[in-house]
């Protein structure tokens, strides 16, 4: 999650009354809202079920198999191109007793949610009227990235061999899990 801060999340759109909105952020205005049906990016929202009856549940279940990077993460990274950011629903609650938009996502406290509410669909296009298109483009941006690693020790303690070892071990399933939350878009690797 943090890496993805690099880029991620601090875009608003516009909506059908050109108005400029900022509902698709929630905690610390750096995270996607408690209400974005995100489908378990790394930068929060939910996964969201529409009951069918006005209220919605947050689908705890799909987390392991759907945690990633979601399309619009990954446009904002400059890997995917605008045409392929599938369009977003964004719950508005219209109960007081509602959970926050600043809430962390549900799949991390264990437990679901079911609130009633309204929805709207918000599309790429509401996202590029308000911020513009990404500079540079899926096709131009840098896809390939190398991290540096410090290494930090008292001056009197020794580095072992069993530690650098356990630190490459975390290195490389960083990359491994990247990798595979990009969607195999972008690469990382790790000089010392």
């Amino acid at each position: 999650q943090e890496f993805g801060h690099r880029w991620l999340s601090f875009v608003k759109f516009k909506d059908a009354q050109n108005n400029t909105r900022e509902d698709l952020l929630g905690r610390d205005d750096a995270h996607w809202s408690f209400y974005l049906d995100s489908n378990w990016s790394w930068l929060e929202g939910n996964d969201w079920i529409d009951n069918g009856d006005g209220s919605f549940t947050t689908d705890v279940n799909s987390f392991d198999a759907n945690t990633h990077y979601s399309d619009l993460d990954l446009y904002l990274m400059g890997f995917l191109p605008a045409n392929g950011v599938a369009d977003m629903t964004l719950i508005t609650p219209t109960s007081s007793s509602a959970p926050s938009v600043q809430s962390s996502p549900d799949a991390w406290g264990g437990g679901s949610t079911t609130v009633e509410g309204t929805t709207e669909t918000v599309t790429m296009q509401m996202i590029l009227d308000a911020e513009g298109e990404r500079v540079p483009s899926s096709v131009d941006s840098k896809n390939k990235f190398e991290l540096a690693v410090v290494y930090l020790h008292r001056k009197t303690d020794e580095v072992t061999e069993a530690e650098l070892a356990g630190l490459e071990g975390i290195l490389d399933r960083f990359k491994s899990l990247w990798e595979s939350d990009v969607r195999g878009l972008a690469t990382v690797d790790f000089v010392f």
